[in-house]
């Protein structure tokens, strides 16, 4: 268990929850902080695209200083993303028993999945001295538009099929940030071991597209591994492997 106390205020509705915690950046003192909110009129997800942020979902953003080891170790930074996925996925698991280990998984390098539906996702930016950490994942409410062609799916339904009691977003926050905390306060993680884990729980069996302006490629590629790094190697149809970092893929 992190020693590191949730500390997290939990707000009404605001435009986003990236925007307020720039506000909190010299209130916190350099210290790990976050904002959850009920819901957004201006969500945001990668590449800048709307995140639909109906109330009763969680919208949590939480920062970590960069430049304390005690939170956070210049050898993590880089799999920041990776771990935030890892998080995410133990805190579910944590909060509902009942949900099989083997049909929740993440998506390269910042989808939650289960049963190849997509339960949420996080997004990792650089703001100030803080590393911003946004998660959204869908506690009672799936999007009714489908994510680039991937349905959604919510806590709520997974909990109901089960017959057990579903979490809340107050109480999914603090597990996240536990979870977190644990992985970046425990002295033997390295980069390997985070890249190891991910892989791990990594779904390979979906198509990916990479992102282009103004929408996606259209060509299909499909996960092969992830390198030292946390880089995602794909496969193109015609069997050509590439490797890529930075890209975001649907």
């Amino acid at each position: 268990m992190s020693e590191i106390e949730p500390c997290i205020e939990f707000l009404g509705e605001v435009d986003t929850t990236m925007e307020v915690v720039k506000e909190r950046f010299e209130a916190y003192a350099d210290k790990p902080f976050g904002i959850v909110a009920e819901s957004q009129r201006m969500g945001r997800g990668t590449s800048g695209r709307v995140w639909i942020s109906p109330k009763g979902n969680l919208y949590f953003t939480l920062c970590i200083p960069q430049d304390n080891p005690k939170y956070l170790s210049n050898g993590l930074i880089i799999v920041l993303p990776l771990i935030c996925g890892i998080a995410c996925r133990k805190a579910i698991l944590a909060l509902l028993p009942g949900l099989s280990p083997e049909r929740i998984g993440v998506k390269w390098p910042n989808d939650i999945i289960y049963d190849h539906k997509k339960l949420g996702g996080t997004l990792v930016e650089s703001s100030g001295n803080y590393c911003v950490i946004g998660i959204g994942i869908n506690v009672e409410v799936a999007p009714t538009v489908m994510d680039s062609g991937r349905e959604a799916t919510s806590l709520k339904c997974l909990a109901e099929n089960l017959c057990i009691q579903n979490t809340t977003p107050p109480e999914l926050a603090k597990m996240i940030w536990v979870c977190l905390f644990e992985i970046l306060t425990d002295s033997s993680m390295t980069r390997k071991k985070v890249v190891e884990e991910f892989s791990k729980v990594m779904d390979r069996s979906l198509k990916l597209h990479k992102r282009i302006p103004g929408g996606r490629d259209e060509e299909e590629l499909t996960a092969v591994s992830l390198n030292e790094w946390g880089h995602l190697r794909v496969r193109h149809a015609d069997g050509v492997e590439e490797e890529l970092c930075a890209d975001y893929l649907f």
